[in-house]
This record gives structure tokens, C-alpha cells and sequence, in this order.
């Protein structure tokens, strides 16, 4: 049973997309897998090399736009590659961590073909020692840099970066999980903050995301009485329906809530 949990999340995880920008998978120490042919397919090249969280992402036909994590076990930055597994102009350095769990995730932007929104984060624990606690999203344009895509410095700070913590960079989780709205133009992106203290509770962030972008003035807070973990570390994950969300702690058990895929809220935990 252990052994298949992995795969049911990763399946939860390849159904928010319809058609087949999830065909190519980078991941661990240079692996890349190609699935175009509805066969693995072992793919060379790979910069990638990481423990623990990262994304790669298709438009789509399947052809690989590019990939996110480490490029080195021990870097706690982010990196995004493009097709060519070269670094982005400026895709280096990114801030969140590449130590947690899930360090990357990334949506299309709807209704934009050439945008895509990256979602990085980092708990203070892995962020003091060398990542940036948080949660923060970069915008990627795939028509700069000669069509092998870039991060738009223009949206966010200097480096492209938009903190979406909402001040609790410091309570921030390693969680992050998205599926398709109700009216399937739309995406929440969902992320948790855990309150460790006994007089808080956790609070779900759920971010909307459109076709004039990523909301970030108006997070969905879904704050659940009497739910307190005490490990920031584990996954999130959404079932394809947008009716479910699992919480899965490290060393503090796992927890189903309900999910509004209209609204944004999570309610009733068990």
C-alpha cells in the first residue's frame, strides 16, 4: 500500500490538465521519462537533481517546455531549465526551497498560451538554511528569450518574485496543490499555513487564477476550527473533481477535507 500512495498522488496530480502537458517527467537525479508515445521513454540531458519536490511542464502536443528543481542535491534555490536544459536568463536562484516537499508546482495561465505561473514556497525551518520562507509565484513568458521562455521581471519584485504569504512567511507550509474551477476557465491554486501555537488553527489559502491572472488580493481563507498540526512538512493534494483535499503530514497524520471548486472553501476535516 505504501508503495502505491506515491502514484495515486501523482495520478491526482497529472488529471488537473486535460490534455498532455504532463507527457514529459523530470525528476530525482537526472531522470526524465517522455510518455508522447504512451510508453517511457528514457529522455538524457536532464540538469535536474533533487531530493524531493519539482515540476516540468508541456504545452499541449507534449513537447517540453521546461523543468524546475535543483541542480544539485544540496542547492536549496530553485532553477528553471528550458527544453534545451539551459537555465533561464532569469531563472536561477529562485526563492522558496527546492528541500520541500512540494517545492514546485506550475498552472497555465488561462486564456494566455504563452504564460504560465510557477508556484514556489519554503517553511521557515528549510528556508533558514538556505532557502526563502514562504509562498510566491512567478509568472513565465514563453516568448521571451528566442520563444525558450523566461521569468517576466515585470510582474512582482526585481527578481519576478510575488509573495503570496499574506505575512505568515514564518507559519508557511511545504503544501501546494491545484485543480480546475467549477466553470473550467479557472484554477485555484491551494496552500496551507499552519498555526503550531494551540490557539490557532491552520488556514487554507486558495488563490484563483484567470485570464487576467493570479488574484492575489482576494485569497479564499478557510480557517478550520480545532485543526493544528505540528509539521510543516508533507503534501496537498485535490481530487480531479475539485470535491476532496487531502492533507498528509510527515509525522502528524492525514487529513480529507471538503472542497468547493465554485468558492474556494475548505470545510470539515476528518
Amino acid at each position: 500500500m505504501n508503495k502505491f500512495i506515491p502514484f495515486l498522488l501523482l495520478f491526482f496530480a497529472l488529471n488537473s490538465f486535460s490534455q498532455k502537458e504532463a507527457n514529459f517527467w523530470y525528476f530525482g537525479r537526472n531522470a526524465a521519462l517522455d510518455f508522447n508515445s504512451g510508453t517511457p521513454i528514457p529522455v538524457n540531458g536532464s540538469k535536474l537533481n533533487t531530493t524531493e519536490g519539482c515540476s516540468s511542464f508541456s504545452d499541449e502536443n507534449g513537447n517540453l517546455l521546461f523543468y524546475v528543481g535543483a541542480e544539485n542535491s544540496d542547492a536549496r534555490s530553485l532553477t528553471i531549465w528550458d527544453k534545451n536544459n539551459n537555465p533561464m536568463p532569469n531563472g536561477t536562484g529562485l526563492k522558496g526551497d527546492s528541500s520541500s516537499a512540494q517545492s514546485a508546482l506550475t498552472i497555465p495561465a488561462p486564456g494566455r498560451p504563452n504564460i504560465y505561473y510557477l508556484f514556489t514556497l519554503s517553511t521557515a525551518n528549510t528556508g533558514g538554511n538556505g532557502g526563502v520562507p514562504g509562498f510566491f509565484y512567478y509568472e513565465i513568458d514563453m516568448s521571451l528569450n528566442g520563444n525558450l521562455g523566461d521569468i517576466n521581471t515585470t510582474v512582482g519584485d526585481a527578481t519576478g518574485a510575488t509573495n503570496l504569504s499574506d505575512g505568515k512567511d514564518s507559519s508557511w507550509t511545504e503544501k501546494v496543490t491545484a485543480v480546475k474551477g467549477y466553470d473550467c476557465n479557472s484554477y485555484w491554486v491551494i496552500s496551507l499555513s499552519e498555526q503550531t501555537s494551540a490557539s490557532n488553527n491552520n488556514e487554507f489559502y486558495a488563490y484563483k487564477v484567470t485570464n487576467t491572472g493570479v488574484d492575489t488580493t482576494n485569497p479564499v481563507i478557510s480557517e478550520i476550527s480545532n485543526f493544528r498540526t505540528n509539521d510543516q512538512r508533507g503534501y496537498l493534494k485535490v481530487s480531479p473533481d475539485g470535491t476532496k483535499l487531502v492533507a498528509a503530514n510527515m509525522t502528524d497524520n492525514t487529513f480529507i477535507f471538503n472542497f468547493d471548486n465554485k468558492t474556494g472553501k475548505v470545510t470539515n476535516f476528518n
